[in-house]
């Protein structure tokens, strides 16, 4: 048997030793901490990755649907109040066609007519009442489906330069034409 001497230079010899020992393991514990919470923050950032896509692909089966439809004339009254918006928004001919397909896509998407979309309070600039025979057949052939600007859905748009809404940071971004950014 070893003596109260003998055991106390032994528990200092091996104190320094345990207490490394332990600092190691609970540094391990932190670490694998730090990674279960990185790992969870990528996977969070897939899973709205995905909600995205899903959303997306959800837009995208619904512009099919609404292709598949027969072609409807739109009356020409529905056009002249349109391209008037479509004017005041943007000065390029360009610029009102992509006014015009995102009015078309709220249309659709929201499942109601155009009127109903250009006259929602606060949405859109005020009319303008001249209208270059020019806008009206561009704003015509993308509210008849023969033009689109877009490859994607855009629905919202603002002006460039302007001070962002907060709904920009969940849009995508599709890109500026004639003074507006345009976002889906």
């Amino acid at each position: 048997m070893r003596s109260t001497r003998e055991k106390l230079k032994y528990y200092k010899k091996i104190t320094p030793i345990i207490f490394i020992l332990v600092l190691a393991v609970m540094s391990l514990f932190w670490l694998d901490l730090d990674r279960l919470d990185q790992i969870t923050k990528l996977e969070r950032q897939q899973e709205l990755q995905l909600e995205k896509i899903a959303n997306l692909e959800y837009q995208f089966e619904i512009l099919k649907e609404s292709q598949k439809t027969e072609k409807v004339e739109v009356d020409k009254e529905t056009v002249l109040r349109v391209a008037e918006i479509c004017t005041a928004e943007s000065s390029t001919i360009e610029g009102q066609q992509a006014v015009a397909e995102v009015i078309k896509n709220r249309s659709e998407l929201w499942n109601k007519s155009l009127l109903e979309v250009i006259e929602q309070p606060k949405q859109f600039a005020k009319p303008k009442n001249t209208v270059s025979k020019e806008t009206l057949q561009a704003v015509a052939d993308v509210l008849n489906g023969n033009v689109r600007v877009f490859e994607s859905t855009p629905t919202h748009f603002i002006t460039d330069g302007s001070d962002k809404p907060m709904w920009v940071y969940n849009k995508e971004c599709m890109g500026e034409i004639g003074g507006n950014v345009f976002y889906g």
